[in-house]
């Protein structure tokens, strides 16, 4: 009896450590993506920023400064969002 349940604890300890793992692999996957996207956001800023620059130089979007400024603000809405859901 006491193997008996040994044996099924055993499996259902198995069973959690593959959802785990799944779960890593699932986190690690979204990690990746995320990181190609913020590529590709980067690569069409630089762009539409050396646009900016030849039609308007001195606009207010072309100082990093600004730039972060607006990034923190869209950053900390959305973390004060999320907390309060």
């Amino acid at each position: 009896m006491l193997d008996s349940l040994n044996l099924n604890l055993a499996r259902a300890q198995g069973r959690r450590a593959d959802d785990w793992a799944a779960y890593a692999r699932e986190l690690e996957a979204q990690l990746r993506e995320a990181e190609a996207n913020l590529r590709g956001v980067r690569a069409v800023r630089d762009a539409a920023l050396a646009e900016l620059s030849k039609v308007d130089p001195k606009n207010y979007m072309l100082v990093q400064a600004n730039r972060q400024a607006i990034g923190q603000a869209a950053y900390d809405d959305e973390m004060r969002r999320r907390r309060a859901s």
